[in-house]
């Protein structure tokens, strides 16, 4: 089993910020972080590594990143990063296992031109195992996922947003494991409103191999840490 944190952490240049952020997220132990909106300055790069991530993949800013903890087996096969530095794709080979991972934070604004151009280079096929996380800046459904109405993505967005889940063959994970739960993700405080805009999305055999995804806190950041607990099961790609 594999555990795979997410979290916008708001930026990463303040030292004592990102001494603490690097700190909390060592003592949860997780296999993989994907990191968003850490603003991080090409000079800081290097002063993110940890004992227990000793691998590194990077967007540019606004700053999407990939950690690999130490322990996990596997290497890094293919990397690619969007030009906007709002995507970073990243496929790990685990004996047998291709884990390809996408790490996004969605725009606020152009958010369906920008699904349409930067989420169509994410291809799901039968032998990929996918997993999509997080910031998209996008509550899916705005009666469970939003604790007021009245602001946010109209009604023709969001069906094109199920729609293109649909024809990537993706699934909100968490929606699946708690159907009628409204746990958000997010303050507004502009809004003075909760939403749940940070999602993990899975491909079919990942969706059937998932165990557990959970909404945590939020401590240093606005955003709320997102955990998914992944059961590895070795098969050999069809030719």
């Amino acid at each position: 089993m594999i555990t795979i944190l997410s979290l916008n952490v708001r930026g990463l240049n303040a030292p004592v910020k990102r001494q603490a952020q690097l700190l909390h997220l060592r003592d949860l132990k997780c296999d993989i972080c994907l990191l968003q909106e850490t603003h991080l300055l090409r000079q800081d790069w290097k002063k993110t590594g940890t004992c227990w991530f000793d691998r590194q993949f990077h967007s540019w800013s606004p700053g999407p990143r990939a950690w690999v903890a130490r322990n996990l087996p596997g290497k890094a096969i293919w990397v690619q990063a969007e030009i906007s530095g709002r995507l970073l794709l990243l496929q790990i080979d685990m004996q047998w296992h291709n884990l390809t991972m996408a790490n996004v934070y969605g725009p606020n604004e152009h958010q369906e031109c920008y699904l349409k151009d930067a989420l169509g280079r994410i291809l799901v096929t039968p032998d990929e195992d996918t997993v999509v996380g997080r910031d998209f800046n996008i509550a899916p459904d705005p009666h469970v996922d939003r604790s007021a109405q009245g602001y946010g993505q109209t009604g023709a967005f969001l069906q094109g947003f199920q729609d293109w889940l649909g024809r990537a063959g993706l699934t909100d994970i968490w929606r699946r494991h708690h159907p009628a739960d409204r746990t958000y993700s997010f303050f507004s405080a502009a809004y003075q409103t909760y939403a749940r805009i940070d999602l993990f999305l899975t491909s079919p055999r990942k969706t059937t191999l998932s165990t557990s995804s959970a909404i945590g806190v939020a401590s240093i950041s606005d955003h709320s840490l997102f955990t998914l607990s992944l059961t590895l099961r070795a098969y050999k790609p069809s030719k």
